[in-house]
């Protein structure tokens, strides 16, 4: 383990229906006494404002929806290897055609 060691860890739940649950519990443990460790957690619905406003600017209500989730759901990618990354953008396409 490093010593004066950092980390963040941050939880983000998008619900995508009114049947859905979400509990967030962020943990975070370190075995030095120098580490800094923060956490954040959030669970949220897509804003109807946001689709509404999306869709008088021309798109579907379903790509709308879609344009949303993909934002939420994507990750900087600049640090991942290329086969991770294909992992992540199959993982993010499942997502968004499930959301529709």
């Amino acid at each position: 383990v490093g010593r004066e060691a950092r980390g963040h860890l941050e939880c983000r739940g998008l619900m995508l229906s009114h049947e859905s649950y979400m509990l967030a519990i962020p943990e975070l443990s370190s075995e030095t006494l120098d580490a800094s460790l923060t956490h954040e957690a959030s669970i949220g619905r897509l804003a109807e404002e946001e689709i509404n406003y999306l869709v008088s600017k021309g798109f579907t209500r379903d790509e709308s929806i879609s344009l949303l989730v993909k934002g939420f759901v994507s990750v900087d990618e600049k640090l991942f290897p290329p086969r991770v990354k294909n992992v992540i953008d199959s993982v993010e396409k499942l997502i968004v055609r499930k959301a529709m």
